[in-house]
């Protein structure tokens, strides 16, 4: 399934075919958050007035439309998938006694397997629906999209011999499930942490967006390289906030690390958050830490392991090239239309842990647009 996406799926090629799907759904967060002229930016609880909700409903729409372009068929309960991705990003991360006691597995003492059984029912129920309709459409010699969902079924069938799977109906559902929970649930919890750091250390960001960007009233994709700043400010916010703060691994062979025995076929926890925070290789905290000159080349594509929010090596996130793009794009969307102040009550940095670093407490603010329409 990596040798798919990495090779089929998240190309630099299809993801520039896509471009326009991941603007356009940019400009829809922004038209979210400026419908009230004094609109509430909040993130987190599905009660949230905006940011939350705008955030996620923009952002699952790229991510799907990235997968495939037929996305605006789904059912009208579909207008509720925040919801969904973040119930399935906490209880993926809920501990589960039964991981432990296998004994008691069967009980599933905790309910955590029947709430992930509804959860997975209910985006399969999607996902089929998709696949199903992209197969009549073929069928009928409908016209190709050159979507993700094109790039599988073209290879259905196939024999994976290095990891002995097969490309049917059941990988897909099962690989755009994936893709569509993590993608969807991490681009948001980093979006509101992103802002929250900001709000907290105001510095040249508005500055450099006004330059850059001008009085138009929308950042494109192509002005991210110019955006010195923005590209900081997304590093240093995944070196704090890591995605994923808890890394799994299985050891392929007995090795011994430190003077400890680490079996063949061991799960192995990587501590991701403690990685991205170590002082001996980081030091004292700096704002301008990763603007260019400073940074030394750190990155955060797997390839410096002193910053890897995403994993790295063979298990590194899939969805890393769709990613970083959507982090981007969408923050520089917002902080260009809005200026935002703290309200009085501040903001409580205190993380939840789970499958995805979230904010405990909704990021609250009072966002006003400067750039009209």
């Amino acid at each position: 399934m990596r040798k798919l996406c990495t090779e089929e799926l998240f190309t630099p090629r299809r993801l520039a075919e896509l471009r326009a799907v991941r603007e356009e759904k940019a400009r829809e967060l922004a038209r979210a958050v400026s419908s009230s002229s004094e609109a509430k930016v909040r993130g987190g609880e599905s009660g949230s007035p905006l940011l939350p909700v705008a955030v996620a409903r923009a952002v699952f729409p790229a991510v799907a439309g990235v997968l495939w372009r037929t996305w605006t068929t789904w059912p009208r309960r579909a207008s509720s998938i925040g919801d969904v991705v973040r119930e399935a990003v906490v209880v993926a991360g809920t501990p589960n006694v039964s991981d432990y006691f296998p004994a008691v597995a069967a009980a599933d003492v905790l309910g955590v397997r029947r709430r992930m059984e509804k959860l997975v029912a209910w985006t399969y129920g999607v996902n089929d629906r998709q696949i199903d309709l992209r197969r009549h459409g073929r069928a009928a010699g409908e016209p190709r999209r050159n979507d993700l969902l094109d790039a599988a079924l073209d290879m259905e069938g196939q024999v994976d011999g290095t990891e002995g799977w097969v490309m049917n109906q059941e990988a897909m559902r099962g690989m755009f499930m994936d893709l569509l929970v993590a993608g969807s649930g991490s681009t948001t919890s980093t979006i509101e942490w992103a802002m929250a750091e900001l709000l907290l250390h105001p510095r040249c960001m508005t500055k450099e967006l006004r330059r850059v960007i001008g009085a138009r009233p929308h950042v494109a994709e192509s002005d991210i390289s110019n955006l010195t700043y923005l590209q900081a400010v997304v590093k240093e916010t995944l070196r704090l906030h890591p995605t994923v703060p808890i890394g799994l691994n299985k050891a392929e062979a007995t090795v011994e690390v430190h003077g400890y025995r680490i079996p063949e076929g061991t799960t192995v926890y990587v501590n991701i958050w403690a990685i991205c925070r170590r002082a001996k290789v980081w030091g004292d905290d700096a704002e301008e830490r990763f603007v260019v000159g400073r940074d030394d080349g750190v990155g955060f594509l797997g390839n410096c392991f002193e910053l890897i929010p995403f994993g790295a090596g063979r298990r590194i996130c899939l969805g890393l090239p769709l990613a970083e793009r959507m982090l981007h794009l969408m923050l520089g969307s917002l902080l260009h239309r809005f200026d935002c102040a703290v309200e009085d009550d501040g903001i409580d940095m205190a993380e939840r842990f789970g499958l995805v670093l979230s904010m405990a407490t909704p990021l609250r603010a009072v966002a006003k647009e400067v750039v009209s329409n």
